[in-house]
C-alpha cells in the first residue's frame, strides 16, 4: 500500500486530507526560498521606484533609489516575518 492509499497518514480537517506527519518544507528550502523572495522583491522595488517616479517628475539619483529600495526591503522582510510567524501560531495544521 503507498502512503497516498494508506488512511493513516492523512488526516481530515474541514474536508482537506493533510498528511498527519506533515513537518513543512526543509529549512534549507525555506532559506533558499527566502533569499529568492529579497533578490526578486529588491529588482522589482528599484526598477518600477525608477519607472514610477519618473511618471510623476520625481528626480533621483542611484544612490537615494538604492536606499530607498533598502529600506523598503527591511519593512518587507519585518512584515513578511512577522505574518508568517503570526500564521504559524494560528494554523490549525498543527
Amino acid at each position: 500500500m503507498t502512503i497516498l492509499h494508506n488512511p493513516n497518514y492523512y488526516a481530515d480537517y474541514e474536508d482537506h486530507k493533510i498528511p498527519k506527519h506533515h513537518h513543512g518544507q526543509p529549512k534549507a528550502w525555506s532559506l533558499l526560498e527566502s533569499i529568492t523572495n529579497i533578490v526578486v522583491g529588491v529588482v522589482l522595488a528599484f526598477s518600477s521606484q525608477l519607472i514610477i517616479f519618473s511618471f510623476y517628475g520625481v528626480d533621483l539619483d542611484w544612490t537615494v533609489n538604492l536606499r530607498m529600495t533598502a529600506w523598503f526591503t527591511v519593512i518587507s522582510l519585518a512584515r513578511s516575518f512577522l505574518l508568517r510567524r503570526l500564521f504559524n501560531r494560528i494554523s490549525p495544521f498543527k
